[in-house]
């Protein structure tokens, strides 16, 4: 116990020495970016720009709190993370960025890989369920259909992104104006699909009950939202001028697996992300006034990456020797 409290009185003593620095930086990249452009940026140091405002805001919010229930404050803020003991979520969830540390930081990335995996067996698993005799004839029909296209997609998974991605890409036709092209259907999507989802970006999000789910939506188009502004900028940029560590992040967030891969590699599949997001075409048949949805489309490439990824990991042993015939 002694040595967590020890180990934890170090990560406060260098979050609060790197605090201060940490927001000049965030400032001083600002101006280069007004000065130069967005552009003059790595991708990585553009993401600082928006985790320093993020920490601004949190202060902001601390300060109230403190304010307003300075005993729960102290106990909840002070106290407690002083005596955890691996609990790689306390920090990033009470303190600004810079309060993190290398070991949790890793920790939370094979945790929400795992996540992912977890999310993705589970919107499986639902499409599924919908299938059963005992639901309306009308919905089995129209989930058995969907989950034969699914199946294509995923047997494609291996081939090529492309390949898969096009067997889902005519389900993301829409009108072909603003409000349909700035928004996500998930209307009929079941809420616990979501709310894995947005576990699996750290996010916990609001409990799955009747009404109440209704608000993940939100931060689930923020996401998504947030990749799309980060497409443009590192189309932008080209991706060949990106450092290892933009390529390595803009990978992470996108579903894309990093470890034991390449530099060479992760770019030529950040690439193939690119190409796709920014894709111009329509499937054959797309009726006039109808375009793709560029939400729904890196919704759906990221649910392959994550699929794609899926048989590699040792983790998913037991689920891959269920669904094996050997």
């Amino acid at each position: 116990m002694f040595g967590n409290v020890f180990e934890n009185i170090d990560i406060f003593k260098r979050g609060f020495s790197d605090l201060i620095p940490s927001f000049k930086t965030a400032w001083q990249l600002r101006q280069k970016s007004k000065r130069e452009g967005i552009l003059s940026l790595t991708y990585e140091e553009s993401k600082k720009m928006e985790i320093a405002q993020s920490d601004a805001m949190g202060l902001v919010s601390k300060a109230f709190y403190l304010s307003m229930a300075k005993q729960w404050f102290l106990y909840s803020n002070v106290l407690m993370p002083l005596i955890s003991s691996n609990n790689p979520w306390l920090w990033v969830q009470n303190f600004p960025s810079v309060f993190d540390s290398p070991k949790y930081k890793a920790m939370r990335e094979r945790i929400l890989q795992q996540r992912r995996h977890q999310a993705l067996v589970g919107a499986l698993e639902q499409f599924q369920i919908e299938t059963e005799e005992d639901k309306p004839a009308k919905q089995r029909q129209e989930r058995l259909e969907q989950v034969a296209v699914i199946t294509e997609a995923l047997n494609k998974k291996s081939s090529s992104l492309a390949e898969a991605y096009s067997v889902l890409e005519p389900w993301l036709m829409v009108p072909n104006n603003q409000h349909s092209l700035k928004s996500i259907r998930l209307s009929s999507v079941p809420g616990k699909i979501i709310k894995d989802f947005l576990r699996s970006t750290g996010t916990d999000g609001l409990p799955n009950l009747p009404i109440i789910h209704t608000f993940n939506r939100g931060p689930f188009r923020k996401y998504f939202e947030s990749l799309m502004n980060g497409d443009d900028f590192l189309m932008k940029k080209g991706v060949q001028n990106l450092t290892p560590g933009d390529i390595k992040l803009a990978c992470y967030e996108r579903g894309i697996v990093t470890e034991n891969k390449s530099p060479l590699v992760l770019q030529k599949e950040l690439q193939d992300w690119l190409s796709l997001s920014f894709k111009t075409t329509t499937p054959p048949g797309t009726k006039a006034g109808f375009a793709v949805n560029p939400l729904e489309r890196r919704v759906a490439l990221f649910a392959l990456n994550v699929a794609r990824d899926f048989p590699l990991q040792p983790r998913n042993q037991m689920i891959r020797a269920l669904a094996s015939s050997a």
